[in-house]
């Protein structure tokens, strides 16, 4: 399974020789510079926004280290509400979408009474065909990554580029294709 950020900062720390309080600054400092960089897709929160106007269950199922908690309270500072209960990731559960396990789980466990699932997400094997495995359907919507190696963008993420320029690429993609409907 994938380890939590405990787990990795635990393995940090032994490998590292520092001090605990030191090694726990540097976990909380990858925390905030996550924050700063992860993007709402916002066609997708409206997409969540309408099914949960429509009285669906919605879940937010990753393959993640960081834990829910954390993860929760970002949405929530982005406006979309979702309970911690419903927000599976994949380190709690010692289970992934790529393997499978988290599926199988999620099929049996968590989506009892319910006749319908549908999983939207956009990695073709642990999103999609995985899900499909087990009954769920699913939709297939590109990241922006993907969106961009059908433009002219293309070039530059073939190229060698510095951590910079890799980052700068991401800001530019997360701002012109943003949508995955577009």
């Amino acid at each position: 399974g994938i380890p939590t950020l405990e787990q990795i900062y635990f393995y940090f720390q032994s490998l590292s020789g520092l001090p605990a309080k030191r090694v726990n600054e540097i976990k909380e400092m990858e925390i905030e510079t996550e924050k700063k960089f992860w993007v709402i897709r916002e066609d997708m929160a409206e997409l969540c926004h309408y099914a949960q106007e429509m009285g669906k269950q919605v879940f937010i199922i990753t393959d993640m280290y960081i834990p829910s908690e954390i993860l929760c309270a970002f949405l929530e500072d982005n406006h979309i509400k979702i309970e911690k209960e419903q927000f599976i990731v994949s380190c709690e559960y010692q289970m992934d979408k790529e393997t499978g396990s988290l599926w199988k789980w999620f099929r049996e466990e968590r989506s009892r009474g319910c006749q319908r699932i549908l999983h939207v997400g956009d990695n073709l094997q642990s999103d999609i065909l995985n899900a499909q495995n087990y009954g769920i359907d699913t939709i297939h919507i590109l990241s922006t990554k993907d969106i961009m190696r059908h433009t002219i963008y293309n070039r530059l993420l073939k190229q060698e580029l510095s951590l910079w320029g890799k980052l700068t690429l991401g800001l530019i993609g997360e701002k012109l294709f943003n949508s995955p409907f577009i």
